[in-house]
């Protein structure tokens, strides 16, 4: 009877993890259209763009401490019918830092109203602390960059467990 009960709860548990988890992370704002792929650098970095290099992000390391790097793909290569690289594919990188309290709390209070201007206009003005800023002018690559950035001020995930 005990093992029932203990196995009803690990249950609920995983119920309730799973839910809070979907609603942490359901989106709050359109999806970017397929055409722009967004990925935030979590695995080992690849430089495309001149504004984005090692020796910028040690020095924005130093000022802003953790960093992460958000790459725009707006339009891929395009190819001949041989296999050959006609055009260079259009990407872009933004150095992103991490918002303190207050800015999250508030990026959060947007997020969750749907205030999708305003969360960008706020996000894009205060975590963005380098790259190609220029590419923020086109629509696609704007969206990308937002999108990122709502992903990014989700609640991280936390535990807790009996002392």
């Amino acid at each position: 009877m005990k093992s029932l009960k203990i196995i009803i709860a690990i249950l609920g548990l995983l119920f309730v993890s799973a839910a809070v988890s979907y609603a942490t992370t359901a989106e709050a704002f359109p999806t970017v259209s397929s055409i722009v792929e967004v990925t935030m650098a979590s695995s080992p970095l690849v430089f495309y763009s001149a504004n984005v290099t090692p020796e910028v992000i040690q020095e924005l390391r130093i000022k802003f401490g953790k960093l992460k790097v958000i790459t725009v793909v707006a339009e891929d290569a395009e190819y001949d019918d041989e296999g050959n690289q006609m055009e260079e594919p259009e990407r872009y990188q933004f150095i992103v830092k991490r918002p303190d309290r207050g800015l999250a709390q508030m990026l959060l209070t947007l997020a969750q109203k749907r205030e999708i201007d305003k969360f960008a206009e706020v996000a894009v003005k205060n975590l963005i602390v380098g790259g190609d800023t220029e590419a923020l002018k086109d629509g696609l690559v704007y969206m990308g960059v937002v999108t990122q950035l709502k992903s990014m001020v989700a609640p991280a995930q936390a535990f807790f467990s009996k002392a």
